[in-house]
């Protein structure tokens, strides 16, 4: 799924559409993920290969994908996929940066090498310069026009508490530089947080609405996570762990987990991104062993064990129930690292988290 040739060499592609035989963008989000997951594999095997592969995503996503004003541009779309050859445009998304801030601050933390570090400082101060007063991000940053935008009608577009995945990377940053300013930022968006949790756990992702897409409902829970865990702070921990036992208390029988809250009922349909971040959660929250045990075989069944891609998963089915067979990037990621949690049952390097 990575680029090893060609101008967009280190790039990671989003998803193989096993029907045009093809990958339609290389995605700078996944990217940043793919940084972390190289990492933490290195971090259990030492194997020099996975160092060098975060590497050249991180040249990919300085020299390519950084646009002028520091953020990080968000999709880069193929001629051969029937798009225009280039980033579609100038708009940004905060938390695109902020999961690539985390690879390259935890790329420095690996590597000593500085131009991590001065880049993800240059990305961080990106960052926290669009944060409002009260603690929340801006959804995107339109750079042609100057403009700061947060649209309700999509979570990823508006200020929400996802973006509590960002003090991941800042709450890292301030690890290594002593700066209050990021776990400041970090502090911030986890308390601003809070008000988006109901009283049995879930996550509130649609302001609008009051609905919620368990996706960004995890984004949530494991940004409370790593900064509940770095600063010892039992109120984000306790959240988190919530946020963990709603999902599993409406575990289907089959295991899986539904993707979606909606109009007070639940959307059924199954995405092998939920699912992961689940276990994954699941794993970290202490949840009963005999649950999680249901939902990693579930979870299994998406995995592609045809010869072409094998080994990635499938991402599932939209909320209308439309299945995608797209073996996709960032769900194998998820699985991967959720996996290896569930079957060492270990510690591990929260800032490691995908």
């Amino acid at each position: 799924i990575q680029n090893l040739e060609g101008e967009h060499k280190g790039a990671v592609n989003s998803w193989f559409d096993v029907d045009k035989k093809n990958y339609p963008y290389a995605y700078s989000e996944i990217t940043g993920y793919f940084i972390t997951t190289m990492l933490h594999i290195h971090s259990l095997t030492k194997e020099e290969i996975l160092l060098e592969r975060a590497k050249i995503a991180a040249n990919w996503l300085i020299n390519k994908a950084t646009h002028k004003s520091g953020g990080i541009l968000c999709r880069y779309f193929y001629k051969e996929a029937e798009f225009m050859g280039s980033f579609e445009n100038e708009e940004m998304y905060l938390f695109d940066s902020g999961m690539v801030l985390n690879g390259m601050t935890a790329l420095y933390n690996e590597t000593k090498d500085k131009k991590y570090l001065e880049f993800s400082k240059r990305l961080a101060d990106f960052i926290i310069n669009k944060q409002k007063e009260d603690g929340s991000f801006y959804g995107v940053y339109d750079a042609k026009n100057n403009k700061l935008t947060e649209n309700g009608d999509k979570w990823s577009t508006q200020s929400g508490a996802f973006h509590n995945k960002l003090a991941i990377g800042l709450i890292n940053l301030y690890n290594i530089t002593k700066e209050e300013k990021y776990k400041i930022s970090a502090i911030k968006i986890c308390d601003y947080s809070l008000r988006f949790f109901k009283d049995n756990g879930r996550v509130v992702t649609f302001s609008k609405t009051g609905d919620s897409l368990f996706h960004p409902h995890c984004y949530a829970a494991e940004g409370l996570y790593v900064v509940g865990k770095y600063l010892n702070n039992k109120k984000y921990l306790e959240y988190s762990k919530k946020a963990a036992e709603y999902l599993f208390s409406i575990q289907k029988s089959n295991g899986g987990i539904p993707q979606f809250f909606r109009s007070n009922d639940l959307i059924d349909y199954e995405r092998s991104d939920i699912l992961a971040q689940s276990l994954r959660l699941g794993v970290l929250h202490s949840i009963d062993r005999e649950k999680l045990n249901k939902l990693a075989k579930r979870f299994l069944e998406f995995q592609n064990l045809n010869e072409e891609q094998k080994g990635g998963f499938r991402y599932g089915y939209d909320d209308s129930g439309k299945k995608y067979d797209h073996i996709n990037s960032w769900c194998t990621m998820f699985a991967l690292q959720a996996l290896i949690l569930h079957e060492k049952n270990q510690d591990f390097n929260e800032f490691l988290l995908v």
